[in-house]
């Protein structure tokens, strides 16, 4: 007969069975939620730290902002669509012909003016494909023309060594050719030197 051995409970709820009353098991879950919330925070606000360092507006989570309405004006404050009204009606005062003509740097001209172009996630990987691109065009157009230049060689040689074969009706060499090859061999070297 083997030994017991020792099983995990059928129940899932097994945090609960661990604590004495469920008032307990209720604290440590709030507990842990709480503390998670507070990690998460501070995620947040190193993040928020990061991009105000780097120039750029951190998000504020605007899914999660309470709607403007009322109570925002009864309170005095400006909401947001007062101020995009009132930058607009500046911006359109002080409207010169160029700036009808080409949007502001950053900007594009069929969106909102005080929106900025989303930056673009991909730009070094696209720079990076652009430069791999030209090298590898650079590289086939040296690989076609060494292949021009090998061909032609090959070309030549066949052309002097069919010269080179040619005999007399009694099987001698033609010195005619073999003179030939050797004047052209004088020229090269004395060009090249």
């Amino acid at each position: 007969m083997s030994p017991p051995t020792h099983r995990r409970p059928l129940s899932s709820v097994s945090s609960v069975s661990r604590h004495a009353t469920s008032k307990a098991a209720v604290y440590d879950y709030k507990k842990k939620r709480e503390t998670k919330h507070n990690m998460t925070a501070g995620q947040l606000r190193g993040y928020k730290k990061a991009m105000k360092q780097a120039g750029y507006e951190a998000a504020d989570g605007k899914a999660r902002s309470r709607k403007e309405g009322k109570a925002d004006k009864e309170e005095g404050k400006e909401t947001k669509s007062d101020k995009e009204t009132k930058s607009d009606k500046e911006t359109k005062s002080d409207k010169s012909p160029k700036s009808d003509k080409s949007p502001a740097r950053g900007k594009s001209p069929g969106r909102d003016s005080n929106k900025e172009t989303k930056s673009d996630p991909f730009a070094k990987a696209r720079a990076k494909g652009a430069l791999a691109n030209a090298a590898k065009t650079a590289k086939e157009s040296e690989y076609q023309a060494n292949l021009k230049e090998r061909d032609q060689k090959i070309s030549d040689r066949k052309k002097r060594s069919k010269e080179m074969k040619k005999r007399t009706s009694k099987g001698q060499v033609k010195m005619s050719s073999v003179i030939e090859g050797m004047l052209e061999k004088i020229k090269k070297s004395t060009s090249t030197t």
